[in-house]
């Protein structure tokens, strides 16, 4: 059962079975389903627009619980369009889809460590956070996320990279705490002696992720939890068991969790969905080496940590050596 409302969730029950055209200036490219209602509803709740009846000749694209985007071009007329007056439904009524920031469940991602990175760390730490910031956006909503611990070179950067960013920048943890009413937040930390499950992230509230890339700064995420003023629950996010084949980009783990929150997903689920061929081929070596013969069953196992299609997993196993029997 998913966790969140989304924006998504509201303007699909609000308009029922019926077509919106895509406010103007926003691109959903490959966005596809819930996530392309989800970000047209924020875009359209930010510039404070309603919705009025009918509007410009449009192409279907994408749609999600009845109700169908469009943009201009095609032969159909939309039911809405949107519009700064919005004579059908308000503006306020769809800024009302956004929740009040801090949202639960909150992502923090803790940049406690920005200025011990290297001129390439830092390019790429980023990044990272950006497309994080965007990736929550995408699922949930801004404000369901915070970057912590920010120093004014971090700031600068990062509004230069993403620009519309809606969640909160704090300088340390107190301020953040008193506002999102907590003295407990879960680190995911890879090397946790506890592993993170569904139940736990549909009871907590706080997940903390390290902004941490630099590869010698493996195993600085412990450190950086003995910082955070709050009771700390370190989970490591795991696939049966290991980290093997657990992508270590703050921003797949962030789409995993908000998968288990706005799908339904369980966590493995989630896991296995943005493991990326790099992580997914780790763990298929992993799982190799233990095993004499690749049968029905061997497959139907890997591929429950595994996101690689059957005939690369058997060009692998027999390239080890493996007797094939499927």
């Amino acid at each position: 059962m998913a966790r969140v409302e989304t924006p998504a969730h509201a303007l699909a029950d609000k308009l029922g079975d019926a077509t919106l055209l895509v406010p103007k200036g926003l691109k959903l490219g490959e966005k596809t389903g819930r996530v392309a209602v989800n970000v047209t509803a924020q875009r359209i709740a930010r510039k404070h627009l309603g919705l009025a009846s009918g509007g410009p000749p449009s192409k279907l694209t994408t749609g999600w619980r009845g109700l169908t985007l469009a943009v201009p071009g095609g032969e159909d007329e939309p039911d809405y369009s949107p519009s700064p007056e919005g004579t059908d439904v308000p503006p306020e009524e769809l800024r009302d889809v956004i929740p009040e920031y801090p949202a639960t469940p909150h992502i923090v991602v803790d940049l406690r460590f920005w200025d011990e990175h290297s001129r390439f760390g830092k390019t790429n730490l980023v990044r990272q956070t950006a497309v994080t910031c965007s990736t929550v956006r995408h699922h949930l909503a801004d404000e369901h996320v915070t970057l912590v611990n920010v120093t004014e070179g971090f700031t600068r950067r990062f509004e230069r990279a993403f620009p519309s960013f809606h969640g909160g920048l704090k300088e340390n943890w107190e301020e953040l705490l008193a506002e999102l009413e907590t003295d407990e937040i879960i680190l995911l930390d890879p090397n946790a002696e506890e592993d993170l499950t569904t139940e736990d992230l549909l009871k907590h509230d706080v997940f903390v992720l390290g902004g941490i890339v630099d590869s010698n700064m493996r195993g600085w995420t412990t450190r950086l939890g003995r910082k955070i003023p709050a009771e700390v629950i370190p989970k490591r996010i795991t696939l049966s068991g290991s980290v093997k084949g657990v992508p270590d980009r703050i921003n797949l783990l962030t789409e995993a969790l908000c998968l288990v929150w706005t799908e339904g997903a369980s966590l493995e689920e989630a896991v296995l969905t943005v493991q990326t061929p790099k992580f997914a081929r780790e763990r298929l070596a992993l799982e190799l080496r233990t095993r004499e013969r690749l049968d029905r069953e061997t497959l139907r196992e890997i591929k429950r940590v595994v996101n690689l299609p059957t005939p690369e997993i058997v060009e692998e196993a027999k390239r080890r050596g493996l007797k094939v029997d499927l």
